[in-house]
This record gives structure tokens, sequence and C-alpha cells, in this order.
């Protein structure tokens, strides 16, 4: 019996039962890689762990998990954690891909760092996550329906209209009943508060964009 393994959607081996136990008392395969018998479909991939068992074969003792665990924490390299040299070197200011993601996780905090008052860290925040969902909506769902236009109307209404309206609402009848509700400390009026007057108009604004486009599919 000989066993192929999968890894990152790469074949490996056929190999035998025996090899396969060595492999894993020395830990160049896991118990969790996928395998299956040669000859067999990707499909038919099972736990190397369950595999063997099938086949006859044992799962060698991994040893004491946490004397593995503080080896392996001895062995970390912390420039991974700590990359000085590259951070000195500047290199990294040519991976554009780095700097995307850099910039994407750090607007937040920089729009709540240089935001002149709490009012403005607020509004920076809500046209913040509205453009990323701008450009999800147009990356992951582009067909010839979906424009750039017709992003940046539901960016624009969601950020900017929405928010406004939401905070015209919460000073009117019933919503601002509902408001004081969601700061009580009382479980059940805080629960009814939270869900009526924030979860749902607040999900309703944001969506009215979207039900109005349905109705008038010709605006795109």
């Amino acid at each position: 019996m000989r066993i192929i393994i999968q890894r990152a959607n790469q074949d490996f081996g056929p190999y035998s039962i025996a090899l396969l136990e060595r492999y894993i008392a020395e830990g160049s395969l896991t118990p969790h890689d996928l395998a299956r018998k040669e000859g067999e479909p990707v499909s038919a991939s099972l736990p190397l762990s369950k595999l063997l068992v099938q086949c006859g074969g044992t799962i060698p003792s991994l040893g004491n998990p946490f004397q593995t665990a503080l080896q392996n924490l001895k062995s970390f390299d912390l420039r991974l954690l700590f990359p000085w040299g590259t951070i000195r070197s500047f290199s990294w200011l040519k991976d554009r891909r780095l700097i995307y993601l850099a910039s994407v996780g750090l607007a937040p905090a920089i729009a709540l760092t240089l935001a002149p008052g709490v009012w403005a860290g607020y509004w920076a925040i809500a046209l913040y996550f509205s453009a990323l969902w701008a450009l999800f909506f147009y990356y992951l769902f582009r067909t010839p329906q979906v424009t750039p236009r017709l992003c940046f109307l539901c960016f624009g209404f969601t950020g900017i209209v929405s928010i406004s309206l939401l905070l015209m609402l919460n000073r009117v009848w019933p919503w601002s009943v509902l408001m004081t509700m969601a700061q009580s400390t009382k479980f059940l009026p805080r629960l009814v508060g939270m869900f009526f007057g924030v979860g749902v108009h607040e999900e309703l604004c944001k969506a009215s964009i979207l039900f109005w486009l349905v109705r008038r599919p010709a605006c795109t």
C-alpha cells in the first residue's frame, strides 16, 4: 500500500506506510496533512492520521505537546516580528501590496488621531468603511450593470445621506425613546432599544439605496 500526500494543491509521493510513520515522528508531516491511496482521485483525500489507521498503520507519538510548543517558541526567529533590518533598508516601500494593506489597516487609526473632534472621527470612520464597501461591491460583483458611477452613488448615499438621516431619526419619537432604552442598564429595555432603535433602522437606512436601485434599474 502506497500513499500520496497533498500539500498546497501539489501531490508528493507515493510513500510507504512505514516511511510516512517516520516522517510524522520527525515532524516533516503532520497527522492533519491530506492523503489518499495511490490511484484514487483527489476527492478521496482524508487526513493522514485517519488514512494510516485504515491502512493498518499507527500514528507515532509526538511527545509532550507543551515541550514541543516550548521548543518551537525557542526556535522562533524574532526577526519575523521585528524586521528592523528590512525596515531600515526601506525595501518595503517597493512592495505595493504591503503599502496597500498597511493603508487599509492604518487609515482608521490615522483618521481618529487627526480628527479635530469625536464627531469628525465618527464621520471619517463612516466614510472610510463606506468607501471600502463600494470597492468590495465593485470588484467582487463586477457586471455590466455594476459601474464605478453606481458604486460611487452607493458610497455617497450610505456614507453621507444615510448617516445624516440616522442622526436626525435618533432625535425623533419613537426612535429617541428607543435610543434611551438602548442606553439602559437593564437587560430587556437595552435589548429592545439596541434591536429596534439601533440595528433595524440603521441597516434599513444603509440598504435604502439598494431598494431604490432595485425598483429603478434604469438608473444604472
